[in-house]
């Protein structure tokens, strides 16, 4: 399919008038976010190896560059009951908000967020500079998470943020104690 050209003019070889050529492939030539779709010489759109008859006058071929979508499935997993969410095609390098765990469930287990096989996003996380198709699927535990702030990080991020505070606070208390008991702490 081919859509409207963008402005990325490619140099092509001299040709003489009334001679007809092979339209070439797009080469090494690439533009983040978009697939190489046909050339284009403003008037009509050629694939890659069509037939061109030079005429006349020069003509210019412009590569046409069409968006990439990526795609997003949820899965919930075996055992699981309920409709995972549905996600439409996000445009390349975009951010996607992560879905909630709502109207799904598995037995005797809690639903902890999204994983897609390396990192765990809670419910309202962002995932962001989208560069691939991604599959989330549901992830399951025996007891509830801790409710969180939600900061658009993972859920790891959050919780290992959440240990170091708490971790800071014990150390600062047993400090300010020691600092007590020898006397050079002005309470």
């Amino acid at each position: 399919m081919c859509i409207e050209p963008r402005e990325m003019a490619v140099p092509i070889s001299v040709v003489a008038t009334n001679t007809v050529f092979s339209v070439a492939d797009v080469g090494n030539i690439s533009r983040d976010g978009y697939s190489f779709g046909c050339w284009t010489d403003g008037v009509s759109v050629y694939q890659a190896g069509n037939d061109y008859l030079v005429g006349a006058t020069n003509v210019t071929l412009t590569a046409v560059w069409n968006p990439i979508f990526l795609s997003v499935a949820y899965l919930i997993g075996d055992g699981a009951s309920g409709v995972p969410p549905q996600q439409d095609p996000i445009p390349f390098n975009s951010s996607l908000s992560i879905a909630s765990g709502e109207g799904i469930s598995l037995d005797g287990q809690y639903f902890w967020g999204w994983s897609d096989g390396s990192q765990l996003y809670v419910r309202g996380s962002t995932m962001t500079n989208m560069r691939s198709d991604v599959t989330l699927t549901a992830t399951w535990g025996d007891h509830p998470l801790p409710e969180l702030p939600n900061t658009g990080r993972s859920a790891i991020a959050d919780v290992l943020a959440a240990l170091f505070a708490l971790l800071g606070a014990t150390l600062g208390v047993v400090l300010v104690r020691r600092t007590r008991r020898r006397g050079t702490l002005d309470a």
